[in-house]
């Protein structure tokens, strides 16, 4: 078993205190005895050498005490003022076994001291060379720390709490008047050069105490490549269809020179043009028509996804009054379909445009009653509850399901699972909840069912 010095301590004072308490008693008997036979048998003498031993006795006692206290007391002062340079001199002294421990005491202490100061350094250190920004600082908003990252990325050299942040950069009061947890971006001049900013704002709890957590990095380059991405893959989608309303255009007006021209490259005589001339150009004719106005479609599909409103008339929107305009609205197509409206509670609310957001839940609605359409008994579920501060809204069925190899792409512009959609649905979706700084995921399983879930955070989630 190991030594353990605070053990051994208090078991060394309570034996010493014992010893004494004892012997204190064990006078007061003798004095007793003494007293009794005072006047009786002459003893004066006894009773006065007893009562001197047991005031020397008590006088001991009091020494040991005050002593032992002193030592306890340095060894506090010791630990409170994080002072080990002190230790007790223990040799020659009828304390040494009780100096011992304190002292060993004294070296564990310090020993632990030493340990955290190193690593308290060392995370020290870490944090300063981390590239992105971290800030931590008190529920009253004065820093208790900030790394070089976030001084310049936020430009916080000698800025010491969030009120003196949002005199220096009003542009910042929106995210730190007061801190708002969640995430965030935004974009702001960094040393001259522009750049995207993720910000993530957190509450902990540290020994019951509130403390706020801001994180901050620079995600320009990964937005770029993602834009890049994008219009590389919107322009392979438009080459797709433009290529696919043009070749067959060009094939018929082939067919129709040929009709109408000699070999030489002169005129035909329309005279001498047979019915079934007629009947190859006005077939040609209207081939051609049908592809422009599929073309034409396409197009007004275009332009309605990248028309999205710029601000959008955000309202305290009342989650069950959503589902019962949702519901009046599909009532026909959901009448065919086992609907659960599940509420956590009546009175949960989201920031939200109305009108936008009906058109949300009625696109996902419109994929699950698709994605149902060869169900036998089919299961719709609409559902709003709370999650970890979030606002969540969901949308389930038990259809078909996604496979996995499309599941990655359903929210590309003009990708769709079944042939005849537009592929513009799911993509609206997406944009929708990412103008309501919220998110969607979606989870799915072949033959099991897809859930459709949005997340809203932060000032967008009134629980």
């Amino acid at each position: 078993m190991a030594f353990d010095p605070r053990i051994m301590l208090l078991k060394r004072f309570y034996i010493n205190l014992s010893l004494r308490l004892v012997l204190i008693l064990a006078n007061l008997v003798l004095l007793a005895f003494a007293v009794r036979d005072l006047f009786s048998d002459q003893l004066l003498f006894t009773f006065i050498v007893l009562s001197g031993i047991l005031i020397l006795q008590v006088l001991l006692l009091f020494l040991y005490i005050k002593k032992t206290n002193r030592q306890l007391t340095r060894l506090v002062l010791s630990v409170t003022n994080q002072d080990f340079s002190q230790s007790l001199d223990h040799r020659g002294t009828p304390h040494q076994e009780f100096q011992r421990a304190l002292n060993s005491i004294i070296e564990q202490y310090q020993s632990v001291y030493l340990e955290n100061e190193s690593q308290s350094f060392l995370m020290q250190h870490l944090v300063q060379t981390i590239p992105a920004g971290i800030l931590l600082a008190k529920s009253a908003g004065t820093f208790m720390l900030k790394n070089k990252a976030m001084e310049n990325l936020l430009d916080l050299s000698g800025t010491r709490s969030f009120t003196e942040l949002n005199k220096k950069h009003p542009d910042l009061r929106k995210l730190f008047d007061p801190p708002k947890p969640g995430s965030h971006t935004l974009s702001r001049a960094v040393r001259g050069e522009q750049k995207k900013l993720s910000v993530n704002i957190r509450e902990i709890r540290v020994m019951n105490q509130f403390q706020i957590l801001v994180l901050v990095q620079d995600i320009s380059r990964e937005v770029e490549a993602g834009e890049v991405d994008a219009i590389q893959r919107l322009l392979r989608i438009l080459t797709h269809e433009i290529r696919n309303s043009l070749t067959p255009v060009q094939t018929l007006t082939e067919t129709i020179s040929m009709i109408m021209t000699h070999t030489g490259g002169s005129k035909s005589d329309p005279d001498k043009l047979t019915r079934e001339n007629f009947d190859d150009i006005l077939d040609s004719v209207q081939a051609i028509r049908e592809r422009t106005e599929k073309l034409d479609q396409f197009i007004s599909r275009f332009r309605k996804l990248t028309r999205m409103p710029e601000n959008l008339e955000l309202t305290s929107l009342r989650i069950r009054d959503l589902f019962d305009s949702v519901c009046r609205i599909m009532q026909a197509e959901l009448s065919r379909t086992g609907l659960q409206v599940n509420l956590e509670r009546e009175d949960m609310q989201i920031q939200a445009d109305a009108a936008l957001m009906e058109q949300v839940i009625i696109n996902l609605l419109t994929n699950a009653l698709t994605a149902m359409s060869g169900t036998e008994d089919p299961v719709l579920e609409l559902s709003g509850f709370n999650n970890e501060g979030k606002t969540i809204l969901q949308v389930r069925d038990n259809g078909s399901g996604i496979s996995p190899e499309k599941l990655p792409h359903i929210f590309m512009p003009f990708y769709s699972t079944k042939e005849e959609a537009s592929g513009i649905g799911l993509s609206f979706v997406k944009q929708v909840v990412r103008l309501h700084g919220a998110s969607i995921q979606v989870q799915s399983e072949p033959g099991a069912g897809s859930s459709f879930i949005i997340r809203f955070e932060g000032e967008k989630a009134i629980l």
